[in-house]
């Protein structure tokens, strides 16, 4: 087993975010995936795949798992569904 990691901080991802370049499509994924999971208190392991090739479409977020809506402030939001999650492998 891995050595257990320090949590991400708000600091640590204004620091990232700092060094983004969010003209590049590229740092815009990175700083979505990373905020995302921060939020939304889960592992950055259930958003991404190390390998194109371990995707997928049964366990990982895909393009048709997203919705778009509107919360109860009129702020627009994206919905995800996530296909499978060690706690449950039916989703959420």
């Amino acid at each position: 087993k891995r050595q257990k990691c320090a949590p991400f901080t708000i600091g640590l991802l204004i620091t990232i975010y700092s060094t983004l370049d969010l003209s590049t499509s590229l740092h815009v994924e990175v700083y979505v995936c990373l905020t995302t999971s921060f939020y939304a208190i889960i592992q950055i392991g259930e958003l991404m795949v190390p390998l194109l090739l371990s995707f997928n479409p049964q366990c990982h977020v895909k393009v048709s798992n997203l919705h778009y809506d509107t919360d109860h402030h009129r702020y627009k939001v994206v919905i995800f569904h996530l296909p499978q999650t060690k706690t449950s492998l039916a989703g959420e």
